[in-house]
């Protein structure tokens, strides 16, 4: 399943709140479950399977906003966990712009008034991008497994604190409260390795960028230079000789002899060079064209190329997250978010509803319905007043899937007591279905739990199915 990172943020965030131990949860699980049917409420399945992957999304994506609305009226400070980036953000353009400075700043190829052919720092600009071009081309060789290729950036390649510290969020977490503070590591734990891949071409971008700023105000400070200044050009060097840097001048000027139609050197014009003669007004400028032209094609324009395709991964890793389905979390999660949304309303008869018999019915409704099946209690219905009872609504004014009457097993069912209500139950208009359900623990109790016990029970539950079944109802025990 493919979400956008935003998406997949308020996921991990709803995932990273639920999972909370209990001594620090910020919700309970009473939350969780109310999260699930109202989601499934609010997005019918409609034209859609309930497998089909967008609407599954779209259920993930509204129980998780359920969750954080809740989680935002206690704990607000919860917000900024979505809305911060890591220290790669930052450097993503802090790094081109200070490379930018130190080439224009820094680099003077020999002094200002001199050119020197073999100028060291121009000459590792070359080397170091032609070795970076080199790393980049031996990747796949490098990569072991499709695993490795996935989670293969320019972090990799950093010593695990410096990575460690470029990875991490730029927010601290201040909160007071246990439950945020462990929410908050939670959450980055579980967002790690998906933003992982994408600071790492993030940085690479960084990286791309930053060496051609850093070539490009080479090139900025020997054109502003030369406004002012009359370069001498020459070459100098205790171990090469003519024949090596004429060898080495015209592999550096190739790029310039294809592009403006320049031939190449003569051993004898390099052999010249070397005594600094005093060059003419031309020779200067042709120079600087020269290392112009070499340092666009082999550094400017492909580290620019190789910046943009970087940035357009991750324009696209960010639309493209993967959410980790096949985690025991999200397996219950789409479990449940895959059962009917079924509607539930159940009419007490002569049976005071206390805490145990609520989640005895609430139990049976999420165990048989799923966790998207919704149920309404209504007043009891007292003994004897049978007529009275006349069925209500749904909750949701829409007729419930099932509409079911809730009888105490301990009792006897009579046709003027008992039939009466089952039949005004079949004279309900709506085209939901219709039960009878049957609460055993008081009867369980008072027969015990010995063999004889068993079997009166047994015998009480078919009397009652034998007597709904009459009426044409389907009655069934809920506790047990």
């Amino acid at each position: 399943m493919k979400l956008k990172q935003e998406d997949i943020q308020r996921i991990l965030l709803a995932k990273a709140i639920e999972t909370q131990p209990p001594e620090t949860a910020l919700l309970d699980a009473q939350a969780g479950e109310a999260a699930t049917r109202n989601a499934l409420y609010q997005i019918r399945t409609g034209t859609h399977g309930k497998s089909d992957p967008a609407h599954r999304q779209a259920l993930l994506e509204r129980r998780a906003g359920l969750l954080l609305e809740q989680a935002w009226r206690k704990a607000p400070d919860l917000k900024r966990l979505l809305h911060r980036q890591s220290n790669t953000s930052l450097w993503l353009w802090v790094f081109p712009l200070a490379a930018l400075l130190l080439g224009f700043a820094g680099d003077r190829i020999a002094d200002p008034y001199r050119i020197n052919l073999l100028s060291a720092p121009f000459l590792l600009i070359v080397l170091w991008n032609v070795l970076a071009y080199l790393w980049l081309l031996s990747g796949p060789l490098r990569r072991k497994s499709a695993q490795n290729t996935a989670h293969a950036d320019a972090t990799s390649l950093l010593p695990t604190g410096l990575s460690g510290w470029l990875l991490r969020p730029s927010w601290n977490s201040h909160a007071d409260k246990a439950a945020e503070k462990a929410i908050a590591h939670r959450f980055w734990a579980d967002w790690q390795p998906h933003v992982r891949p994408l600071q790492g071409l993030r940085l690479q971008a960084s990286l791309h960028l930053g060496a051609a700023a850093l070539s490009l105000g080479v090139l900025a400070s020997l054109w502003f230079t030369g406004l002012f200044t009359a370069y001498r050009v020459g070459w100098e060097s205790t171990f090469l000789h003519a024949a090596q840097v004429h060898a080495l001048l015209n592999g550096l000027s190739l790029p310039a002899q294809w592009l403006l139609g320049l031939a190449p050197w003569t051993l004898e014009q390099v052999q010249q060079l070397q005594t600094w003669p005093q060059s003419d007004e031309h020779a200067g400028l042709r120079w600087v064209q020269i290392y112009s032209v070499l340092l666009a094609t082999l550094v400017i324009v492909p580290r620019t190329v190789l910046a943009a395709v970087c940035l357009a991964r991750l324009r696209w890793g960010r639309d493209h997250m993967e959410l980790p389905l096949n985690t025991p979390y999200f397996q219950q999660l789409l479990r449940d978010l895959g059962s009917e949304a079924t509607t539930v309303v159940v009419h007490p008869y002569h049976l005071p509803m206390d805490e145990a018999r609520r989640e005895a019915v609430s139990a049976h409704v999420r165990r048989v319905y799923g966790a998207a099946a919704q149920y309404e209690l209504t007043a009891p219905i007292t003994y004897g007043k049978e007529e009275a009872f006349s069925p209500t609504p749904a909750p949701d004014g829409q007729a419930p899937t099932l509409r079911t009457l809730l009888f105490n097993l301990a009792a006897t069912p009579e046709p003027e007591n008992h039939g009466k209500a089952m039949r005004r139950l079949n004279e309900s208009s709506g085209t939901g279905a219709k039960a009878v359900w049957l609460l055993g623990h008081d009867y369980a109790q008072r027969i015990g739990s010995t063999a004889d016990g068993q079997l009166r029970l047994a015998e009480r539950l078919r009397l009652w199915q034998q007597f709904a079944h009459e009426y044409g109802l389907e009655a069934q025990r809920v506790d047990g």
